[in-house]
């Protein structure tokens, strides 16, 4: 009895285990790669998973953007953080959250952060090396098990504070 007491404590505790396609409550760069749909559909403007993508990131922006309607201020970090570059467009965004993603070590990144430092990229405010080694860095401290209060979480200061040296 108490083996399958044991054995049904373990078969329960691997339902609730970590979701790899989710980094601090958030989806991450594992779950940005597996966006799919079935290979018999496509679009005039190209893959099925092209387009996913894109409008996984319209979704993320349009959510944003009716964040910052509904709240009485937003701060200037956050404003310019979600300000793209003036030439850029959402498969641009789409196509660089790609290339990020193709990198192993970006994988564990939130979507969001990587939206961020993109559009930091796109405005030239820094380099993509740059931002998302100071990302991953920020990740990593984030990720050490010690209680941090929730605004510590917030990637913005250190997107900001990667500009070009």
């Amino acid at each position: 009895m108490k083996r399958l007491f044991v054995i049904f404590s373990l078969a329960i505790a691997s339902l609730w285990a970590d979701d790899p396609e989710q980094t601090l409550g958030m989806k991450n760069g594992r779950f940005w790669n597996n966006l799919s749909v079935p290979p018999s559909i496509t679009t005039k403007t190209g893959s099925g998973e092209e387009t996913n993508k894109v409008v996984f990131l319209v979704g993320l922006i349009e959510g944003w953007k009716l964040e910052s309607l509904t709240k009485d201020t937003i701060p200037a970090k956050e404003a310019l953080a979600w300000r793209g570059g003036p030439e850029s467009t959402i498969s641009d965004l789409a196509a660089t959250v790609t290339a990020v993603y193709k990198d192993t070590e970006n994988q564990p990144l939130p979507i969001g952060w990587v939206v961020m430092g993109a559009f930091a990229v796109q405005r030239g405010d820094t380099t993509r090396d740059l931002v998302f080694m100071a990302l991953r860095k920020h990740l990593s401290k984030m990720m050490d098990g010690q209680p941090r209060p929730a605004a510590e979480l917030d990637p913005t200061d250190v997107i900001i504070q990667s500009h070009k040296r």
